[in-house]
């Protein structure tokens, strides 16, 4: 059972960039959700439709795994980028056994957090 942590960042998204998801990945590395005395706690995955490019750098001891969305050919973009988050929970990166936390990459990860994530466990 792997524990991972979720956000989108997509390019047709005004509110979301690939620095807000930097700000969040940074957060979180301060209050150690990812680490725990030295062994690999949880993942932290990014939905987009950014290249891979854009999640290489400033993002701490760890690099997002990244799920890249691509739209089939004829096929409309969504309405809204809230739509896009049904990938967190429809793909082959997660297990049934896997837990998922989303987090909106505008959130800010701070004091007793991991209370919040580890509850979840």
């Amino acid at each position: 059972m792997a524990y991972n942590i979720v956000t989108t960042c997509m390019q047709d998204d005004p509110n979301v960039s690939p620095d807000d998801v930097k700000r969040l990945k940074l957060s979180l590395d301060r209050e150690r959700i990812f680490q725990s005395d030295g062994m690999l706690v949880s993942k932290f995955f990014v939905v987009t439709d950014y290249s891979r490019d854009e999640f290489k750098e400033g993002f701490g001891t760890t690099l997002p795994k990244v799920i890249n969305i691509e739209m089939e050919e004829g096929e409309e973009p969504y309405k809204h980028p809230s739509f896009y988050q049904r990938f967190i929970f429809d793909n082959h990166f997660f297990s049934r056994e896997d837990k998922v936390l989303f987090m909106d990459a505008n959130s800010i990860a701070r004091d007793l957090f991991q209370t919040v994530v580890y509850s979840g466990l």
